[in-house]
């Protein structure tokens, strides 16, 4: 895609810097779904199950799901904010485009 929006080197290096970061961020928040995934999935197979506990571990879980979901979305907004006008208007075009043809759109 960066080849069709026509980014400059500049904006390549930059890019390339966000989605790294984003990614390191994200690499040690997986991480920690794992574990805690893990631990409901143990929390499961007790004989007895504790309503609480495991609907706390539930939001354990979703809330560092909803901490990469930020991050993406931050990373991407940095993102936007590198391009020109015109390759903001490309880049939604593609965006709708994915979408049609997963059929979300």
């Amino acid at each position: 895609m960066a080849r069709a929006l026509g980014l400059s080197e500049d904006q390549r290096a930059k890019v390339r810097r966000i989605m790294e970061d984003t990614r390191r961020k994200n690499w040690d928040v997986i991480g920690q779904i794992r574990s805690e995934r893990f631990n409901l999935r143990e929390m499961m197979r007790a004989d007895k199950v504790d309503p609480d506990a495991a609907v706390e571990q539930k939001r354990k879980i979703d809330d560092l799901r909803r901490q990469i979901m930020r991050a993406r979305l931050d990373a991407r907004n940095q993102v936007l904010a590198l391009l020109t006008p015109e390759q903001r208007e490309t880049a939604r075009a593609f965006r709708q485009l994915r979408r049609e043809r997963r059929g979300n759109g």
